[in-house]
């Protein structure tokens, strides 16, 4: 397998999942997705590299692109418990 298919393995499932962190129904690729939600471009790759961490720490068993509906809801908690460190740490 090229490092780009291992790459692209690697991603499935990652704009379903910024689209419902973000709660986006609609057609947006995710880098657009974090462009508007960030003040300037090294915010939004600072965000991307934040989701990406994330995302990857969720597993594979999660991170399946026919378990991501499924999933939402532990997304949800695992996003809050996520964010709720981020914070704490800022402090």
């Amino acid at each position: 397998m090229s490092e780009q298919d291992q790459a692209l393995d690697l991603l499935q499932g990652f704009q379903e999942w910024i689209q419902i962190q973000y709660d986006i129904s609609s057609s947006q690729h995710w880098s657009s997705i974090l462009h508007f939600f960030s003040a300037d471009e090294a915010a939004a790759f600072d965000l991307f590299y934040q989701h990406l961490d994330e995302f990857l720490s969720l597993g594979d068993e999660v991170r399946n692109y026919q378990n991501i509906l499924q999933n939402k809801e532990k997304w949800m908690e695992l996003k809050n418990e996520y964010w709720d460190q981020y914070e704490k740490l800022k402090l």
